[in-house]
């Protein structure tokens, strides 16, 4: 299968402008009239969320270290359909992945998988010819990855491009544009991610000054030519998550799914998961609504910025008490670290103060100066893989942890979250569509609710 046309933005390193430049793209060519996918490598949320606010589509996340190859092909088509181009933004650097002696996580490896091309993103701000050896460095690292092309980005002046220009072309490598700097797209990060001048509601803005540099100075006609070039994606195996035997096999039950500005936190594919098995989701806020969803048979709290939002949770004292009325019927509830945090009897807000939350789990969350957990792990007992990434510690906590959580070398870690019979909380974010074996315990615990109980 030939697939939908795509094309791999990679960077030297991280805080290249793959970000900025992903994102420009995939407006300039929406601005073209033209439907846009966009994907990211590896586990991170944000960089998906400016994807959608960039193509009205989903952002969609492609990890090949949470995924193996038959289910990153599958994730990609799935996502795909519909598009005329996918605009799939790396990780880091081109080369960086999940350790340092192999290729699993990284950029490279998924443009391998997905037979695309590379334009590699260079910050040229301090160089010129030197460029030059960078991207053929690059490209001589490891040949079976296409390095089709290089963006220069934060460059000087008119006369700074020519002269990159010139260096790329000098070892056959086009360069396809010259993004000059501009404040206005500066992208900072603070300890919680990408922090855009003027904050989140700033990004509409954004994006579309980052479209319209794009369209200035990036060749779209040739970045398009590139991307209809893709090899096909030859898929490796049916996805066992997805079969037809599977298809329907949770009708009937329906599950609250938390999504506002506190949580939004969650793969695309975990929908498509739950939508292909029959699941109805209803969707809520925690923030502003004041009940669950009537007739629901669990609850499913993503991860989030519940601690940029914690003083409107705390407020929210409605559906704070609905959420613990649920809990002492026994609502099946899985949730995964903002959500987990939610659910705790205190959140420290950004201001410093601790804030009330639902009460259900013992202990208050605090945040801390350095970060608690980063990086993939492995689950025990169920050996799912997943993610971590909280700057909070849960302190005064009790009862049995949801795991036992060990690093990608194998080495025990900690014990992390909360188990109880019809409840897991924890820090840990898991890609259910390729990991599904908690999604799975989750749901029969909804189906078990249901039979005993109807809807609630």
């Amino acid at each position: 299968m030939r697939g939908t046309p795509r094309i791999v933005i990679a960077g030297v390193n991280s805080g290249s402008g793959k970000t900025t430049i992903s994102a420009g793209l995939m407006r300039a060519l929406v601005n073209r009239g033209l439907v846009v996918q966009g994907f990211k490598t590896g586990p991170d949320y944000i960089d998906p969320n400016c994807h959608r606010w960039a193509t009205e589509r989903p952002g969609r996340n492609l990890d090949t270290y949470l995924m193996n190859q038959a289910q990153v092909q599958a994730s990609f088509c799935r996502g795909a359909a519909g598009a005329d181009v996918a605009v799939i933004e790396g990780v880091m650097g081109m080369f960086d992945g999940a350790g340092g002696g192999g290729e699993v996580g990284s950029t490279a490896y998924l443009a391998k998988l997905l037979q695309a091309p590379v334009v590699l993103v260079i910050d040229a701000r301090a160089c010129a010819r030197s460029a030059a050896a960078i991207a053929l460095g690059f490209r001589m690292f490891d040949p079976a990855v296409r390095l089709a092309g290089v963006i220069c980005n934060r460059v000087g002046s008119e006369g700074h491009a020519q002269m990159l220009r010139e260096a790329l072309e000098s070892v056959g490598i086009p360069m396809l544009g010259a993004l000059h700097h501009d404040a206005h797209l500066r992208v900072t990060e603070d300890r919680l991610g990408l922090a855009l001048p003027g904050g989140t509601g700033s990004l509409p803005g954004w994006m579309e000054r980052a479209g319209e540099l794009v369209e200035r100075h990036v060749d779209l006609d040739q970045v398009l030519a590139l991307a209809n070039a893709a090899g096909p994606v030859v898929m490796a195996e049916p996805d066992p998550s997805f079969a037809a035997a599977a298809a329907g096999r949770y009708a009937g039950l329906r599950i609250a799914v938390g999504l506002d500005a506190a949580f939004w936190f969650y793969y695309e594919d975990t929908f498509d998961l739950l939508r292909h098995w029959g699941v109805e989701i209803r969707f809520f806020s925690p923030e502003s609504d004041e009940q669950l969803p009537p007739g629901v048979h669990g609850l499913y709290l993503g991860g989030g910025f519940p601690e940029r939002r914690a003083g409107a949770l705390s407020a929210n004292l409605p559906m704070r008490t609905a959420v613990m009325a649920a809990w002492l019927r026994r609502l099946p509830v899985l949730a995964e670290c903002g959500g987990y945090l939610y659910l705790l009897e205190g959140l420290t807000g950004e201001d410093g103060v601790v804030y009330p939350m639902a009460g259900c789990i013992p202990g208050v969350a605090r945040l801390q100066p350095r970060l608690q957990g980063m990086g993939y792990r492995t689950a025990e007992p169920l050996g799912i893989r997943g993610h971590l990434f909280h700057y909070s510690r849960v302190e005064g906590g009790g009862g049995p942890p949801a795991w036992r959580l060990f690093r990608s070398n194998g080495e025990f870690e900690r014990a992390d979250g909360y188990r109880s019979d019809h409840a897991v909380a924890s820090y840990l974010h898991v890609h259910h569509a390729t990991q599904p074996a908690a999604m799975e315990a989750f749901l029969e615990q909804c189906r078990r609710y249901k039979e005993e109980r109807g809807n609630g």
